[in-house]
C-alpha cells in the first residue's frame, strides 16, 4: 500500500481524495436508496483507524442482517494486511451462500 501511495504526488493525492470525498457528498446529499439486494459480508481489520470505520461498521450490521468479520492484525486494508485470513473468510462466506 505504502508503495502504492508513494507513487501519488501530493497535489495528485489531494485531487484523488477530493474527488472521493465530493462523489460521497453527493450520494448522501441526494438521499439514494442503496438496498443491498444480494449476500454481503462485511470485513473491517481490528486495528482499522480511518475515521468511523470501526463505529459506522458496527451500527451498520446492528440493523441489517449483514455479518461483520473482525480480521486479526489488519487496518484499513486488510485484504493486504491479512490475506491469509480474509481468503478464509471469503472461501466460508461463499461456501455458505451457495447452499
Amino acid at each position: 500500500m505504502r508503495s502504492f501511495m508513494e507513487s501519488y504526488t501530493k497535489h495528485e493525492y489531494v485531487e484523488l481524495s477530493a474527488y472521493g470525498y465530493k462523489i460521497l457528498a453527493d450520494a448522501i446529499e441526494s438521499e439514494r436508496a442503496y438496498d443491498i439486494s444480494c449476500p454481503v459480508l462485511l470485513l473491517c481489520g481490528e486495528k482499522d483507524r480511518a475515521g468511523d470505520v470501526k463505529v459506522f461498521n458496527r451500527k451498520w450490521t446492528a440493523g441489517e442482517d449483514i455479518p461483520l468479520v473482525w480480521v486479526p492484525v489488519a487496518g484499513h486494508n486488510s485484504n493486504v494486511d491479512n490475506p491469509d485470513f480474509v481468503n478464509v473468510q471469503i472461501a466460508k462466506f461463499l461456501a455458505r451462500i451457495r447452499h
